[in-house]
């Protein structure tokens, strides 16, 4: 029964050696979703700020053709002035005349304003594109790292799935039905035998099943955990 027990921890080593890889194997498409998201997030920046630079670009157009519009009107009402006969359309040509002066000074202060607010915006869409492109590059070689090592697991799962087929057809049925029953639930499904105390869930054992499982001339299972319990030599032994 030794032999077998050492057949059976060879098994769950294969066994460990799986679930370990098809857990990494399972974690790769949220590896790749959270590096896909950085891409994303960073052109989605990047479009943000273009979005601003062309919003701010039609604002200074908008400004440049208030001054046209008004430096044009300035021009009129000055020409046409002198042709005015009474005081009181003098008076109302004054106001105009003002009017459309204070509107060319607000429009040169905006534009000036907005000459400063473009170069600042132009200069934050240069670094969030560059911040893009080199995320969109880091990403693009992530994902390429991420597809060989996808492949790598899969043929070690493969290379894994073979041992523990060959392993398989050398243990006992009885002994392999009740780890197998074991292994679906939990891994390990061995668990050494520490003087009266399972290895795994140090439960106390019972005198007789503790004198047992250290024997090794049976299966014998925790009451605790319900692992198998196997000598601790089994163990070290199987590890060397």
């Amino acid at each position: 029964m030794i032999a077998d027990l050492q057949k059976l921890f060879s098994l769950q080593e294969a066994d460990i050696q799986i679930r370990s890889l098809e857990q990494e194997l399972a974690r790769i498409p949220e590896t790749l979703s959270q590096a896909r998201e950085q891409r994303a997030l960073a052109k989605g920046q990047m479009e943000e700020v273009k979005k601003a630079l062309e919003e701010e670009r039609g604002e200074q157009r908008r400004v440049e053709s208030n001054l046209n519009d008004a430096e044009t009107l300035l021009t009129h009402l000055e020409a046409n002035s002198s042709q005015v006969k009474s005081n009181e359309a003098y008076t109302a040509m004054l106001v105009e005349i003002e009017a459309a002066k204070e509107k060319i000074s607000v429009s040169e202060t905006q534009i000036l304003e907005g000459m400063e607010s473009l170069e600042a915006t132009a200069s934050r869409l240069e670094e969030a594109s560059r911040f893009s492109a080199d995320t969109d590059a880091r990403v693009a070689a992530e994902e390429e790292d991420i597809a060989k090592r996808e492949e790598e697991l899969q043929g070690e799962v493969e290379r894994q799935q073979d041992i523990r087929a060959k392993r398989h057809a050398l243990v006992p049925p009885e002994a392999l039905r009740i780890y197998d029953r074991i292994a679906a639930r939990k891994l390990p499904a061995l668990a050494s035998v520490v003087g009266k105390l399972c290895g795994k869930c140090h439960a106390v054992l019972p005198a007789q099943l503790a004198v047992e499982a250290r024997e090794g001339k049976s299966i014998v299972s925790c009451r605790g955990c319900k692992r198998i319990l196997v000598p601790d030599e089994v163990m070290k032994k199987s590890e060397e």
